[in-house]
C-alpha cells in the first residue's frame, strides 16, 4: 500500500506535492508512534499474541477502506483516505512491537543467534514487501487504485491466517481476560489518529511530546530497578533509537521523494517492458531477501571464530552504505538536467541502501529486545519504533526540498533532487562517524563481550 500512497494522493486526489508529503509524513509518523501505546497495552493488558491479532484486524479494515476509491465523491475519498490511514496506524501499533517481541522470545541470550534470527525475520517481512510492490503496483497501474488497495487487503487476510495457523509454535501469553473497555480504547485511538492525520504541525508536536514522555517514563521505571547495569543498557537502547532516526530519515525517502522521482524522471519502458513507478520499490526488499541469509550466516560464522562485530560497529558500517545509497543519486540528477535518468541508478541506490538496512534494522531489533529490562520488552520496542517515526516524519520534510508545489512535474528540473540527495548523503556520513566515535562507550553499556571461539551454534 505504501508504494501507491503518494502517487494516489497526487494523481487521484489532486494533492499538491507539499500536501502529499505532509500527509505521508503524518501517516508514517503515526504508524511508528502507535507502537508505544500498543507495546504498553500488550505488556500489561492483552498479551503479545492477542495484540498481533487485534492489529491485523484493524489494518485489514484500513486497506478495505482504501479500496473504496471510485465509489465516493472527492471530499468523501479524502476522508476515507484519512480514516484508512488511521486504522492502519493504530493496527500497526498493536501488531508491530508484539510480533518483534515474540520473535525475540524464541531465542535465549545468545547474541549472534538472535541477530541471525532477526535477519531471517526481516527477510520474511521483505518477501511481503517485494510481492506487494509488484502485485499492488501492477494492479493499480493497469486496472485502477481500488484493485491495488484491494489486493493489499487480501494480503493482510493471508497474513492473519498464517499467524493463526502457526501460533502454536510461538511463546504462550499469560492467561488474561480482555477488559470491556478495550474496544472503546481502540475506537478512541482510531478517532485521534484520523484527526491528527489532517494536521501536520500537530503531529510534529505530538511526536516530540510522545518521545519526551516515553523516555522519561522508561528512565523512571528503570531507576526503580536500582541496578546500574540495567540503567546503562537502557541508555544504550536510547542511543540506538537515535541511530534509527537517521536510518529511516534516509531509507524512507523510498515512499516519498524516490517514488515521485521514479514516476516523473525515469523511463516507463525498461528493456521493452512497461515498469510503473511503484515497482521500483520492490528493489529494496528484493536485495534484502537475497542478502539477509548471507549476512545472518556471516554473523554466526564470525561469532564461532571469536570475531563477531559489535552492534555499534555494524550500525556505523550500515550508515555508510545508506549514505552512499542516497548520495549516489545526486550524480544522475546533476547530469540529466530536465531529462530522464537511467533506471540503473535507482537499482544501485536500492542495493546500497538495502545492505545498510540489513546492517542496522534487524541488529537494532535484536539488541532492543536483549537490552530491555524485565517487563518492559514491548515498551523498549515501541521506543525503537518511535525513532523510526521521527525519521519518517523528517524524511518527508526533507522531500520538500525537491517539491514543485504541483503534481504536474514531468518536465521539471532535477536540481531540487540533486540538492536533496547531496544533503542526505552528507548527513548519513556524519552520522556514521558519530556512531564510530561513541561505539566503545555503547559497547560497554550494552555489556557486549567478544564470544569465545566455537561458543555459538551455526543453527538458525
Amino acid at each position: 500500500m505504501r508504494a501507491l500512497l503518494i502517487l494516489y494522493m497526487v494523481r487521484a486526489l489532486k494533492f499538491d506535492d507539499e500536501t502529499a508529503y505532509d500527509t505521508l509524513g503524518n501517516y508514517l509518523a503515526l504508524v511508528y508512534t502507535m507502537p508505544l501505546l500498543g507495546g504498553i497495552i500488550a505488556d500489561r493488558v492483552t498479551g503479545h499474541r492477542r495484540a498481533v491479532l487485534i492489529g491485523l484486524t484493524l489494518m485489514t479494515a484500513g486497506h478495505l477502506c482504501l479500496a473504496c476509491d471510485g465509489l465516493l465523491a472527492p471530499e468523501g475519498a479524502r476522508q476515507a483516505l484519512f480514516l484508512a490511514l488511521a486504522l492502519v496506524a493504530v493496527g500497526n501499533g498493536f501488531m508491530k512491537p508484539s510480533i518483534a517481541t515474540l520473535v525475540g522470545r524464541l531465542y535465549g541470550s545468545e547474541h549472534s543467534r538472535r541477530d541471525a534470527g532477526f535477519s531471517i525475520f526481516t527477510m520474511g517481512v521483505n518477501i511481503g514487501a517485494f510481492a506487494s510492490a509488484l502485485v499492488c503496483g501492477t494492479l493499480a497501474d493497469r486496472f485502477g487504485w481500488s484493485w491495488g488497495f484491494g489486493s493489499a487487503a487480501i494480503g493482510m487476510l493471508i497474513g492473519m491466517a498464517t499467524f493463526i495457523g502457526g501460533s502454536k509454535a510461538l511463546p504462550e501469553d499469560a492467561t488474561r481476560r480482555l477488559p470491556l473497555w478495550l474496544p472503546f480504547l481502540c475506537l478512541a485511538l482510531v478517532a485521534s489518529a484520523w484527526l491528527l492525520m489532517q494536521f501536520h504541525a500537530l503531529v510534529g508536536l505530538a511526536l516530540a511530546a510522545g518521545a519526551a514522555g516515553t523516555i522519561g517514563w522508561l528512565l523512571r521505571q528503570t531507576a526503580k530497578l536500582g541496578a546500574p547495569r540495567e540503567q546503562g543498557r537502557v541508555a544504550a537502547g536510547l542511543a540506538l533509537s537515535v541511530a534509527a532516526i537517521v536510518l529511516w530519515f534516509l531509507n524512507d525517502q523510498a515512499a516519498g521523494s524516490l517514488n515521485l522521482l521514479a514516476d516523473r524522471h525515469v523511463p516507463r519502458t525498461v528493456l521493452g517492458l512497461h515498469v510503473a513507478a511503484p515497482l521500483y520499490l520492490s528493489l529494496n526488499p528484493l536485495f534484502i531477501i537475497a542478502l539477509a541469509p548471507v549476512l545472518a550466516q556471516l554473523w554466526v560464522m564470525l561469532a564461532r571464530r571469536g570475531g563477531d562485530l559489535a552492534t555499534p560497529t555494524k550500525f556505523a558500517i550500515g550508515l555508510v552504505f545508506i549514505a552512499a545509497g542516497m548520495g549516489v543519486l545526486a550524480i544522475p540528477c546533476a547530469l540529466a538536467g530536465t531529462g530522464l535518468i537511467a533506471p540503473g541508478w535507482l537499482v544501485l541506490s536500492f542495493l546500497l541502501s538495502g545492505i545498510g538496512e540489513l546492517m542496522i534494522s534487524p541488529i537494532g531489533l535484536s539488541a532492543t529486545t536483549r537490552l530491555a529490562p524485565p517487563g518492559l520488552g514491548s515498551t523498549m520496542m515501541g521506543l525503537w519504533f518511535l525513532g523510526t517515526a521521527g525519521g519518517d516524519f523528517l524524511a518527508q520534510e526533507a522531500g520538500k526540498l525537491a517539491s514543485l508545489g504541483t503534481p504536474d512535474a514531468d518536465a521539471a528540473s532535477l536540481a531540487g533532487y540533486e540538492r536533496l540527495f547531496t544533503w542526505l548523503g552528507a548527513i548519513g556520513l556524519a552520522a556514521a562517524v558519530a556512531m564510530a566515535l561513541v561505539g566503545p562507550l555503547l559497547r560497554r553499556l550494552m555489556g557486549e563481550t567478544r564470544p569465545a571461539q566455537g561458543a555459538i551454534s551455526p543453527s538458525l
